[in-house]
């Protein structure tokens, strides 16, 4: 069972806890998802965002276009609209950037007022009724729901850092709440309810923050120690129900002749340091060491009972201790990496000229010798669908057109689909930050038949086009816009 369709099952079983899947469709991909939308009264939505002169969504076959297009009045900052107005997306007054899915089918996109630059998150359904409007502190440039769809986290510049922020759509005052800052910084959601996330923030620390405590958040330190510079972490369940981390760690080669720096991708799991490692049989010396591989501080602690205790309040804090296990090592400083949904395999890049390539934890598990797959490709940019079964990759080519291609990990096959002519959109906000990006958008359709993207094929106006996953699929124009994403749902 994959991270996504874990969290649906988690919760289908909290909300209606009797609730099962027929027997038959056990281990389907997207069953839970099917029964808990189904339960709670949620509808698929299945359509396409398109960012143009307009916002607007659309079916994917091209019909029942919906345009952002009526205006809410100004609130005082803070305030929280209840009532559903709609709202201007070509409206002169106003700029919008990165308009984002939630997991249930609403979208939140950025507002910059130009008279008074106020900025705010506008939420809105589908067919762009508004639901709320939080007012920032400065400009998101970036937009994370959380798994559940209950949060939404901001990214945004200050003077010489970039802001971490977190919304809670379920509090009484829906506000914008500041809980950490850095640069640069990159991070992942908890795949629970929980509100934590994952952070690796200025190029040197791998932490936790608790964003459901707002602006007292805790900031507790995993491995304080050099990190690939633009590498985001995974946060994921894998297929046995276990949350994993996924990154990278950046070091120095140990030849003293070359200095090079290498780059290692880890996968983490949570454990219980008492049960898993029986910490009460390590020696002092024992103790410091693993007390240092876990990123604690050891100063505080000058005798084998006060790491015991420090260890036991830790555990009572909700600190949380990690086996770490090295997936891969590369011998040049770059590693550009998603996991699949499910955990079993990850795409990974050592450097932009090298091929693309494709690891099976599965396999790999079993074979000491095993050798990852090599994707015919150097690629700009990879993205997975929902079910795991199929990696889109952007082959770059000698001429301005870029080619998708795709790798079939059932057939263990890949083929090329169509050229196209990529969007500054797509080139300049979004592929630069892939690793970030993979976590928050998706090209695919919600049954991973389909993928969406937009064409400028004439130089000006952008082809929105959608494009089968099969072999020999050609794609079909269903409208207009530079940027184009598939509802999860």
């Amino acid at each position: 069972m994959g991270d996504m369709e874990s969290l649906w099952k988690s919760l289908a079983l909290k909300d209606f806890r009797y609730c099962r899947i027929d027997e038959k469709e056990e281990g389907v991909f997207g069953a839970w998802k099917n029964l808990y939308m189904r339960l709670s009264g949620y509808k698929p939505v299945n359509r396409i965002l398109v960012s143009d002169t307009q916002l607007y969504t659309i079916k994917p076959d091209g019909s029942d276009k919906v345009i952002f297009e009526a205006i809410t009045p100004t609130p005082k900052p803070s305030s929280r609209i209840n009532f559903r107005e709609f709202f201007q997306f070509n409206d002169q007054s106003a700029l919008y950037q990165q308009p984002t899915w939630s997991p249930h089918g609403d979208v939140a996109v950025t507002k910059i007022d130009r008279k008074g630059r106020k900025s705010s998150v506008v939420v809105l359904t589908s067919r762009g009724e508004v639901l709320h409007e939080i007012f920032t502190k400065s400009v998101p440039f970036y937009i994370y729901w959380s798994p559940d769809g209950s949060r939404f986290s901001l990214l945004s510049n200050a003077p010489m850092t970039i802001l971490l922020s977190a919304v809670d759509l379920e509090d009484e005052e829906i506000e914008e709440k500041v809980v950490d800052e850095g640069r640069p910084y990159f991070y992942s959601w908890s795949p629970d309810v929980s509100g934590r996330m994952i952070v690796h923030k200025s190029s040197t620390t791998l932490a936790y923050v608790d964003a459901s405590m707002g602006e007292q958040a805790t900031k507790d330190v995993l491995l304080p120690r050099d990190f690939s510079s633009y590498t985001a972490p995974f946060w994921m369940k894998n297929n046995r129900g276990e949350m994993e981390i996924f990154h990278a760690i950046e070091g120095k080669s140990l030849s003293p002749l070359t200095n090079k720096t290498s780059t290692d991708l880890v996968v983490c799991k949570m454990v219980d340091p008492f049960l898993h490692h029986n910490v009460q049989k390590m020696n002092l010396a024992e103790l410091e060491s693993y007390f240092i591989s876990q990123g604690i501080s050891t100063k505080d602690c000058d005798d084998y009972k006060s790491y015991l205790t420090k260890l036991k309040r830790l555990m009572e804090e909700g600190h949380m201790f990690l086996d770490r296990t090295y997936l891969l090592h590369g011998d040049v400083g770059f590693l550009l990496f998603v996991p699949s949904p499910n955990t079993r395999m990850v795409a990974y890049q050592l450097s932009a000229n090298t091929n693309l390539k494709l690891l099976d934890r599965d396999k790999m598990e079993l074979d000491p010798n095993y050798t990852p797959i090599t994707i015919d490709a150097k690629a700009v940019g990879f993205f997975w669908s929902p079910n795991s079964r199929y990696l889109l990759f952007l082959r770059s080519t000698n001429t301005y057109y870029i080619t998708w291609g795709i790798y079939d990990t059932v057939l263990e096959k890949q083929y090329f689909l169509a050229n196209f002519n990529p969007t500054d959109t797509l080139l300049d906000n979004y592929l630069p930050f892939m690793s970030q990006y993979a976590q928050n958008i998706q090209f695919f359709s919600p049954d991973s038949r389909s993928f969406v993207y937009c064409d400028n094929a004439d130089g000006e106006d952008s082809l929105v086009k959608i494009c089968g996953v099969e072999e020999g699929s050609v794609p079909v124009t269903i409208g207009r816009g530079k940027f184009a994403t598939w509802s999860p749902v």
